[in-house]
């Protein structure tokens, strides 16, 4: 049975100059990083200022913990939602609902007062919090260049790493105003509306066309590799082919609606790098949680000055060496790294000055402001461009489970064995996550730069 030419003819591929360059920054890239930055301003405030109140009304580490817990899970919750929105209407429409969302459970405390009320409150933010974070993440991936995702990621994280200062400093002062000021605690919760409002702007005239400059050079390259041999092979088994592609749609079931719902949110290349960074998280989660707490049990001034190391740490790197991801082998960046994040949490231990918590957040904020971009990119590089929403949701899904389960793991520990034990064991975990990772990315032969 012969084949007409149309048939015979290789489809036609536009193909893109190799070396075209293509911008980073751009107003929609400038307007994705403020919306990360401003929600990671309301997340670091709260984190800042409940423990403390808690504490001063006479409530147990564990409860405060308890609360990060919960706003993990419904970030979490959050993720697959977003995963299944954005895979059928794009990420603007997620950054718009997220945004209402979070500002209704903002103005909440202010409607319903109470500590058992919160523990709902916390619940609404994780999903209005999930779904801005998971969707400028995507967002930035797919308005970035792909040859420059890595350098692009970095940059993406800026903002998280100003709001790391901004936050929790913001939480501090809000709470010290709520024991002076008449409106009370309330003086937090509208300070964190006023900018949720101002996010539900961001996101509606967050509008972009994803960039496929360099998937249509990855066809032409594989078009131009593959071309004369697919031909080759049409014309040898074009009658046993037509056999087994009629057979195969006649064969082929429908996905049923879990499998669409889960293939939404879930990507299993995404996973490994999932599973590195809940273990870092995990971790992490004891300095957003903590941390001030720590500073006030134990007589530090100033603990502020923390998070001013991190995010100053983190801006630096994340600014000049936003492309050591794209240069270099991932783990002879990763590894190094680990090992400044292990000795900021061991130096805490012994921490008793403002000096010395400044220098452990610089640590901390080297160790995250590299790895972090990193192992996102990784999860984006393991998985197709066409399935990176479900990639974001599986990637961030791991940073909520760990952040989840650490927060309330550290509140128990510290109510029983005290600070020490609990900054030991989480030094412990980063270097499970430190071997997981080695192991990962040498037994799936991934350790060579995106330049090499």
């Amino acid at each position: 049975m012969g084949m007409s030419d149309s048939c015979m003819s290789a489809p036609k591929v536009t193909c893109l100059p190799r070396k075209q360059q293509e911008r980073v920054w751009t107003w929609i890239f400038l307007d994705i990083i403020f919306l990360s930055l401003l929600v990671s301003v309301v997340c670091h405030a709260l984190y800042g200022s409940l423990p403390l109140y808690i504490e001063a009304i006479g409530g147990k580490a564990a409860f405060s913990g308890l609360l990060t817990a919960v706003f993990a899970i419904a970030a979490g919750v959050g993720r697959i939602m977003t995963g299944m929105i954005v895979s059928r209407y794009g990420c603007r429409m997620v950054l718009i609902i997220s945004a209402i969302i979070l500002t209704i459970a903002n103005l909440g405390p202010l409607v319903f007062p109470g500590l058992g009320v919160l523990l709902f409150i916390r619940f609404f933010q994780g999903v209005g919090f999930s779904g801005i974070s998971t969707g400028t993440a995507n967002a930035a991936a797919e308005v970035l260049p792909r040859s420059r995702l890595g350098e692009g990621m970095g940059y993406y994280g800026l903002g998280q790493s100003i709001s790391t200062v901004i936050g929790p400093s913001l939480g501090y002062f809000l709470f010290g105003l709520s024991q002076t000021t008449s409106l009370g605690t309330s003086i937090i919760w509208y300070s964190v509306a006023s900018i949720s409002f101002i996010l539900i702007g961001l996101a509606y005239i967050c509008r972009y066309t994803r960039n496929v400059s360099d998937e249509k050079n990855e066809t032409c390259e594989n078009h131009e590799k593959n071309v004369n041999y697919e031909k080759k092979e049409i014309v040898k088994n074009t009658e046993s082919d037509e056999n087994i592609i009629s057979q195969s749609v006649l064969t082929t079931p429908s996905p049923s609606i879990f499998s669409r719902i889960r293939d939404s949110f879930y990507e299993r290349g995404a996973v490994a790098m999932a599973i590195v960074t809940s273990l870092f998280m995990f971790s992490a989660s004891f300095y957003s949680s903590f941390l001030m707490l720590f500073a006030e049990r134990n007589g530090i001034p100033n603990p502020q000055l923390f998070f001013l190391g991190t995010a100053g740490a983190m801006f630096a790197v994340r600014l000049f060496g936003a492309k050591l991801g794209d240069r270099f082998p991932p783990l002879s960046v990763l590894i190094p790294c680990f090992v400044l994040g292990l000795l900021s949490f061991w130096l805490t231990i012994v921490a008793n000055c403002t000096a010395m918590l400044l220098l452990v957040g610089i640590l901390y904020g080297i160790c995250i402001g590299i790895n972090f971009p990193i192992l996102n990119t990784l999860a984006y590089r393991m998985t197709p461009s066409s399935r990176w929403h479900a990639t974001t949701a599986t990637f961030f899904l791991g940073c909520d489970i760990g952040w989840a389960i650490g927060s309330y793991s550290w509140g128990v520990i510290i109510d029983h064995f005290g600070f020490s034990t609990a900054l030991f064991s989480a030094g412990m975990v980063i270097i499970l996550a430190s071997g997981v990772v080695f192991s990962i990315l040498r037994r799936r032969n991934f350790n060579q730069s995106e330049t090499a």
